[in-house]
């Protein structure tokens, strides 16, 4: 799709999130996406308990036999009721709840981005206090270690978007302009890339069968939703003012 003016961009907009044939296919991407995060979530539970030295050296607190694993199992679960409780709601007409879940899915990505990228994060995170999780894994300290990979401004947005109580709510309490369709578009790319984290940090860790089927399943929904939904051909919306940004947490 091109963007070569204001209004074509919006009109753009306005038909994607529209067309009955796109918003089956977001509906549909994000059950598929939810049942390969429950999967996920369900082998390594299995393999991080059963697997691993972390019970036998006196390491994990759980009896697990991985705790690294086990954490990508649990973000991986709570990924996939994060992604088919949004889309849920938004099929409902609940665009403003299914937004505070949306909200919750970009933080699973920062941890699961994280993990993937250092094993002893995933260890340290299953046996943290609150008080460590507010010391090294709040939304702002993932924001801040992922060196400008995740902007606060997008986060700001998620916050503005129904993640807080905010006075300019009536867009999504009522719906206007179909938001909840380009909130469960962008919910399908956050759920698809923990996903992808997920897999991406088992990859030659672990054994049981299962792993790679899944990760041709996520790649394969991935593609089909890319080529069906215009909304991931359209620029990101604008961001909120860098006067909102001073709330972020």
């Amino acid at each position: 799709m091109t963007n070569d003016s204001p209004g074509s961009y919006f009109d753009q907009l306005s038909a994607a999130v529209d067309d009955p044939v796109q918003i089956r296919t977001r509906q549909d991407t994000a059950k598929r996406l939810s049942a390969a995060l429950t999967k996920i979530g369900e082998i390594a539970f299995v393999s991080g308990h059963i697997l691993g030295t972390d019970r036998r050296d006196g390491r994990s607190p759980f009896g697990h036999g991985n705790d690294a694993v086990v954490a990508v199992s649990r973000l991986a679960s709570i990924a996939s009721q994060l992604t088919s409780g949004s889309a849920d709601l938004i099929r409902d007409g609940r665009v403003y709840a299914g937004s505070a879940l949306l909200r919750q899915l970009v933080e699973v990505e920062y941890l699961a981005k994280s993990f993937s990228e250092d094993s002893q994060q995933a260890s340290e995170w299953l046996r943290s206090d609150k008080p460590k999780r507010m010391r090294f894994f709040s939304p702002r300290k993932l924001r801040e270690a992922s060196a400008g990979f995740f902007r606060d401004g997008d986060y700001t947005w998620h916050c503005e978007m129904g993640g807080h109580p905010v006075p300019n709510s009536g867009a999504l309490l009522e719906n206007r302009n179909n938001m909840g369709q380009l909130l469960l578009s962008d919910a399908i790319g956050h759920a698809g890339r923990i996903a992808q984290y997920a897999l991406t940090f088992l990859d030659g860790r672990e054994s049981l069968l299962g792993f790679d089927a899944l990760r041709e399943e996520v790649v394969e929904t991935l593609h089909e939703w890319r080529n069906r939904d215009e909304l991931t051909r359209l620029p990101p919306p604008p961001l909120p003012s860098a006067d909102a940004e001073q709330t972020l947490h």
